[in-house]
């Protein structure tokens, strides 16, 4: 994976006795190749639901993969990011990423 920034520690520091919640950026490919883009603050919570039929859109494929992941300390931060991977250009970096995997 390209990035799997699936740790809730922020800058090296250690979590305090207080939850840090995260929020995910993710993109998960299907076995026939298809893909979807989502966030999410619980990403293994969230990979199994698509796995299981739980997403409208998901459901029409199965064995869903994580192929890129990224963490952000606020929804909004989130938000902008699934945007931008949304786009043109974040649509080309995702296509790089998923050539690097499958070659690997």
């Amino acid at each position: 994976l390209e990035q799997r920034n699936h740790n809730p520690c922020v800058g090296g520091s250690t979590p305090s006795s207080a939850t840090v919640k995260m929020f995910f950026v993710y993109v998960i490919k299907s076995k026939r190749g298809l893909t979807y883009t989502g966030q999410t603050q619980d990403l293994d919570r969230r990979v199994v639901e698509h796995n299981h039929g739980k997403s409208k859109w998901t459901s029409q494929d199965e064995n869903w993969e994580l192929v890129y992941s990224k963490a952000f300390e606020t929804r909004s931060e989130a938000i902008r990011h699934e945007r931008w991977l949304k786009s043109g250009v974040g649509r080309d970096f995702l296509r790089e990423i998923m050539v690097k995997t499958s070659k690997s």
